[in-house]
C-alpha cells in the first residue's frame, strides 16, 4: 500500500514509517525538509515539500496514495508552554488539518459530495 505521511520526521512519524516500510508499504512524505526526509527516516521514501501551516500539499503527493496518516504539528516538548507556544502549537494542527483537508478534497474531485465527509471550510 502506499501511504502518505505528514509529520514523517517527528518522533512518533520516524519510527512509523521504519515499521511499515519493514511490511512493504511504499511511503510518500510532506515535508519542510524533503532533501534530509530520506536521511532522517533511514527507509526509502518519496519527500515533498509541504509547509502545514501556509498551503495545501502538491497534488503529485497524492498519485497512487491509498492511505493517509497526519502527524504535523509543532512539537510539544520543544519549548516552554507560553501562551505564544500554546498558539503556535494549537495553530500548526487546526490550520495544517484544514490544509490537509482542502487537499483530500481536491484529490478526491471536491465538490459538495465530500462535504459531507470533510466538514471544516
Amino acid at each position: 500500500m502506499k501511504v502518505l505521511i505528514t509529520g514523517a520526521t517527528g518522533f512518533i512519524g520516524r519510527h512509523l514509517c521504519r515499521a511499515l516500510w519493514k511490511r512493504g508499504h511504499t511511503l510518500n512524505v510532506l515535508t519542510r525538509e524533503p532533501k534530509s526526509a530520506a536521511a532522517r527516516l533511514g527507509v526509502p521514501v518519496s519527500a515533498f515539500f509541504w509547509d502545514a501551516s501556509k498551503n495545501v500539499p502538491p497534488e503529485e503527493s497524492f498519485a497512487g496514495v491509498e492511505g493517509v496518516i497526519h502527524l504535523a504539528g509543532e512539537g510539544i516538548a520543544d519549548k516552554r508552554w507560553s501562551d505564544t507556544q500554546k498558539k503556535r502549537i494549537y495553530d500548526s494542527r487546526i490550520v495544517g488539518t484544514r490544509h490537509r483537508i482542502q487537499s483530500l478534497r481536491h484529490a478526491l474531485g471536491g465538490g459538495p459530495s465530500h462535504s459531507k465527509v470533510f466538514p471544516f471550510k
